[in-house]
């Protein structure tokens, strides 16, 4: 990652770190999923108050350092605020976010998957069905690594499983909903 690079990515988590900083695992089109530093970032005269919530896409400009990529500049592009409205939706966006993180690793770009998460959350914030969302992803997923070739349609939620177990090695919990939308 070049110095003072900026661009476009998704925040799939954070976590404090040391006594001001937030540690953000971020997934972006150039660089895949990264981890960025953002110092001073839990003061409250932050300028990045309210940037770096999971399920925010920002545009950044971040530089190298020894051991992380650290924040200087960061910009709102969507905050997606009906995806906050309902349990639901943030529970899906999370469970998104997890298969992701599950699934790749860091410093790979992955565009398929970048492009996937953009209009996952552009439909999580639109009033469509969570049932149809959440089948367009996991179709998606799939024809994006080549799992499932385009055009066969819908793929079912035990045969993703499925899928995504044999492929990943790794398990996945679905989201707890409290109803159906």
């Amino acid at each position: 990652m070049g110095v003072n690079t900026p661009f476009s990515c998704v925040i799939l988590g954070c976590k404090a770190f040391f006594e001001s900083d937030r540690l953000l695992t971020v997934f972006s089109e150039v660089h895949g999923k990264i981890r960025v530093l953002a110092s001073k970032a839990n003061g409250k005269s932050s300028p990045f108050s309210g940037l770096l919530d999971p399920g925010v896409q920002v545009s950044m400009t971040t530089s190298q350092g020894k051991t992380f990529n650290y924040l200087s500049q960061c910009r709102l592009e969507m905050a997606f605020p009906n995806i906050r409205k309902s349990y639901n939706r943030i529970a899906m966006m999370h469970h998104f976010f997890e298969l992701i993180m599950k699934a790749t690793a860091y410093d790979q770009p992955h565009p398929g998957f970048y492009d996937l998460l953009a209009h996952a959350l552009q439909d999580l914030d639109s009033p469509l069905p969570l049932s149809h969302i959440q089948q367009q992803f996991y179709t998606q997923f799939l024809v994006s690594e080549g799992l499932l070739v385009p055009g066969q349609g819908e793929i079912s939620i035990s045969k993703f499983i499925g899928a995504y177990q044999s492929y990943t090695g790794e398990s996945v919990v679905l989201p707890a909903l409290i109803h159906d939308e």
